[in-house]
């Protein structure tokens, strides 16, 4: 297929149309909201709002565009990836719409919109990004430096600060750690692409390599102990054990590395608080990397330690100088997510509680809540809050606050009024100062109006 054809059957995979080459590519303006015009202008117009630039003339606007795709020249760019390319139909179209009069922030594409303006999402005008100390990713592969964002192809990653109480992490032959029934092998490839990982086999049914953990912990305090593991002989099976050595959870491991992990309460007598996993059967053989204990319900980020224990510091994200008041609404697609109660997704504010709106998280479920003058307008329930991927939406307006999660729509709020005065500043992954751990967020858009409950589910389907 020549050059020519890749860019017409690129415009297809977004637009769905099948036309001729000026068609599709006329299909593509009007869902980008290009105003008419010939193909020449309309063509310009648009690589100007997809670049955030301002030629004047067409053919250094193409080779500019061309160069962003990777391209040398305009006629050897074949395949390209519009924006929101990877979006549905519904989802794209509000996109598009956010790009121009409202904000867009597409973590997991690296392209943001203000106003028109085109830029990466961790460069938008305003935006602030904080944490002590360097950090890794979720999968443990990615070091950032201090107050640099954690953002991948997963998206942006949002937590709060932790303290891995597992000493040795990445070192399961050192002297903290015990072989029960178990031989422990070194450098062994793992996750990072390093040969930090070991092999645990086991020499008679219920094998480990465990440590005792922090002696005596609260009874009354939540702990997560993780791992990377992976099947190297045998059957896979294993048992993850509760911190306080009470519950015990089977699971078979395949020959692809998995994050591994368990919770539960902390004992109060010393030598009860462990991390390891048991292998059910002699002989079998498994593969582990970078042991973390933490308080909380969930893993959060790698955080290696050798002597003592190690923390992290927490992540604090957000944009200022925003100019939002009225009616709005907010979408967000979101990665990992803990269930502790009170975290958010964003906080819309003026810059104090006073006036805002939030989507955040209780008891298990998905919430929109709005402050006017200092006066909590309700928490309306949009559906239930989980700890894998979703899509969530919210409108806010007088009387009609409504929320929907994963293409179904949630409760309505008809007795709401809308925050007072002017919403400046966007709160990524918190509300009022706390962050939300493990926050993988993909997307985040503010659209300047209440989306109708069709473009509700639509944006989340």
């Amino acid at each position: 297929m020549s050059n020519q054809g890749l860019k017409q059957a690129s415009i297809r995979a977004v637009t769905g149309t099948a036309w001729d080459y000026n068609g599709d590519w006329h299909a593509l303006f009007n869902l980008y909201g290009v105003a008419d015009g010939d193909t020449n202008g309309r063509m310009l117009a648009w690589i100007n709002a997809a670049l955030g630039t301002s030629y004047t003339e067409l053919n250094g606007a193409q080779a500019a565009y061309a160069i962003s795709q990777g391209a040398r020249s305009w006629g050897e760019l074949g395949t390209f990836t519009p924006d929101f390319a990877s979006y549905s139909a519904a989802l794209r179209a509000l996109l598009v719409e956010a790009s121009t009069t409202g904000l867009v922030l597409d973590f997991a594409n690296n392209v943001a919109y203000r106003l028109g303006a085109r830029t990466a999402a961790t460069a938008v005008s305003g935006f602030t990004y904080t944490r002590s100390g360097s950090a890794y990713d979720l999968a443990g592969a990615t070091l950032f430096g201090a107050n640099t964002p954690r953002r991948t192809s997963a998206g942006l990653l949002v937590e709060a600060g932790a303290t891995n109480l597992a000493l040795w992490s990445q070192d399961f032959s050192n002297g903290v750690w015990s072989a029960s029934n178990a031989t422990v092998t070194t450098g062994v490839s793992d996750p990072s692409g390093g040969t930090g990982a070991q092999t645990i086999t086991a020499t008679a049914p219920a094998g480990t390599a465990y440590q005792v953990v922090g002696g005596s912990l609260g009874v009354g305090t939540t702990y997560t102990g993780s791992m990377w593991m992976r099947r190297r002989t045998g059957s896979g099976t294993i048992s993850l054990v509760q911190p306080n050595g009470a519950g015990i959870t089977d699971v078979v491991l395949t020959s692809a590395w998995q994050r591994m992990s368990v919770s539960g309460p902390g004992a109060t007598a010393a030598g009860n608080n462990f991390v390891g996993p048991r292998i059910a059967t002699s002989g079998d053989a498994i593969d582990v990397w970078s042991a973390q204990f933490e308080v909380g319900s969930s893993a959060s980020s790698l955080i290696p330690t050798t002597t003592s224990s190690a923390s992290r510091g927490a992540d604090a994200a957000s944009i200022t100088g925003l100019s939002f008041s009225g009616a709005h609404s907010v979408i967000a697609l979101v990665g990992t997510k803990t269930a502790v109660s009170g975290e958010s997704l964003y906080n819309l504010s003026d810059g104090t509680s006073a006036n805002r709106s939030t989507i955040y998280q209780s008891t298990s479920r998905t919430l929109t809540r709005v402050d006017s003058g200092g006066v909590n307008q309700g928490d309306t329930d949009s559906g239930a809050w989980l700890t894998t991927a979703q899509k969530i939406a919210a409108r806010i307006q007088t009387n009609d606050a409504r929320g929907a999660v994963d293409g179904a729509l949630g409760t309505t709020d008809t007795g709401v009024t809308l925050p007072v005065g002017t919403l400046s500043t966007l709160g990524i992954g918190s509300r009022g100062g706390s962050n939300f751990p493990n926050g993988l967020i993909q997307l985040l858009a503010i659209v300047p109006r209440a989306l109708t409950d069709g473009e509700l589910t639509g944006a989340t389907s």
